[in-house]
């Protein structure tokens, strides 16, 4: 992960990177070797796996308390998340397989911000990193294309207020991803420049405060 690069990339200094590198190396994506630069934190399969598990816990408990509560989808949340839906298909169909998997956690997160619990959408925003990473290592399943039609229904789900279809959807889904965990990533050189800036579908922020 080279510092000039990244700096260059977001505009600002390489002091700033630096400080962002550290913080991910106390969240574990990123491994910062004593004057050796930085790099990608390698996941193994373990790892992968107890992510995944502590990702399924959280975002069934998000669906679980969405389709229970009084919380009512607005119309402006339901046009961010058809926005967001959008951007999903169209990685998909392009096959931006990076861009897709960023967009597939960052709907998670939307969703925690949508019910309303600051704690819960920052929990997720920090495993997001962590899950993306577990299955850029592992899962060369490709089932994934399906994430967007996914997201649509169960939003249906939610709106209409049927628990155990919304909740059935999630663990089936989820499951898939698990099972999808069985194959050792593959290290290979990327231009960092295109995958930081051009890698991505996404169409707006997300925001946690």
């Amino acid at each position: 992960l080279n510092e000039s690069i990244i700096g260059e990339v977001f505009g600002v200094s390489r002091t700033v990177v630096r400080k962002v590198l550290n913080i991910l190396e106390q969240e574990g994506v990123v491994h910062l070797p004593q004057n050796r630069g930085a790099f990608v934190a390698v996941l193994d399969l373990s790892d992968a796996r107890a992510t995944h598990e502590v990702f399924t816990m959280t975002v069934t408990h998000l669906v679980t308390q969405l389709v229970h509560s009084d919380v009512i989808i607005s119309d402006e949340h339901h046009a961010l998340l058809n926005d967001h839906i959008k951007a999903q298909s169209k990685c998909e169909s392009s096959g931006n397989l990076d861009g897709a998997l960023q967009l597939s956690a960052e709907f998670w997160i939307l969703l925690a911000g949508i019910y309303g619990n600051v704690l819960l959408a920052h929990l997720l925003a920090r495993l997001a990193v962590r899950y993306v990473l577990a299955q850029s290592f592992f899962d060369r399943s490709g089932h994934r294309s399906a994430d967007a039609q996914f997201q649509s229904l169960l939003i249906k789900r939610i709106t209409e207020k049927k628990p155990e279809r919304a909740l059935s959807m999630v663990e089936e889904f989820l499951s898939l991803l698990g099972k999808s965990l069985i194959t050792d990533g593959e290290s290979e050189d990327v231009d960092l420049r295109s995958l930081l800036s051009a890698g991505s579908c996404s169409v707006h922020s997300i925001s946690v405060n």
